[in-house]
């Protein structure tokens, strides 16, 4: 895998992750075929996309829960697949749209140029991507420590407290292993 498109694609990714998380409008197609100007902001955590549509309704969609996205070409009034072929003298009235698909409801995205909304689509997918696998450690993670397996008892409440005081420790100040004789710890590594 070649390092200069990898540092290419982190840096489109970064930029427009940026501009979501700043805020921008975005042309929306609704189910109506009517065209709204949208405000679409990257809320603080990453994993979930804030649609302000003007009119009082903050809408916001968690990335978790979208099932595909997808490109499709806008071209007077029919609806052609990404990369079916426009006859020249057409293709520059094509609108190109990104669609972006939850359980009950879609997002369509619309952009006058190709390489504009396929750069907004690989960044959208990066992003549900990192969402699901945020969502995917979180599960994995336990919010408490197991059992203990020597005892086969569930800890105290006193224990999980100290269990979890150690941890807050531990990222804090990471523990060092060398002690003197008086238990004290050695910090002179």
């Amino acid at each position: 895998h070649d390092q200069g498109g990898s540092q290419k694609l982190l840096q489109m990714y970064q930029e427009v992750a940026l501009d979501l998380h700043t805020g921008m409008y975005l042309t929306q197609l609704n189910a109506d075929r009517d065209y709204s100007d949208i405000h679409c902001q990257l809320m603080e955590d990453m994993t979930t996309l804030k649609l302000d549509q003007s009119n009082g309704r903050i809408i916001e969609f968690p990335l978790t829960n979208v099932s595909k996205v997808y490109r499709i070409v806008k071209n007077d009034d029919k609806i052609y697949t990404a990369g079916a072929v426009i006859p020249p003298e057409r293709a520059s009235r094509s609108e190109h749209i990104v669609v972006v698909e939850f359980l009950r409801r879609k997002l369509a995205f619309v952009y006058k140029e190709v390489q504009v909304a396929q750069r907004f689509m690989i960044c959208m997918e990066l992003l549900i991507r990192r969402a699901q696998q945020k969502q995917a450690l979180r599960a994995l993670t336990p919010s408490f420590p197991l059992r203990q397996a020597s005892h086969g008892t569930c800890p105290t409440p006193r224990q999980v407290y100290e269990a979890m005081a150690r941890s807050a420790c531990d990222q804090i100040d990471p523990p060092l292993h060398t002690a003197k004789a008086g238990g004290a710890l050695d910090r002179s590594l």
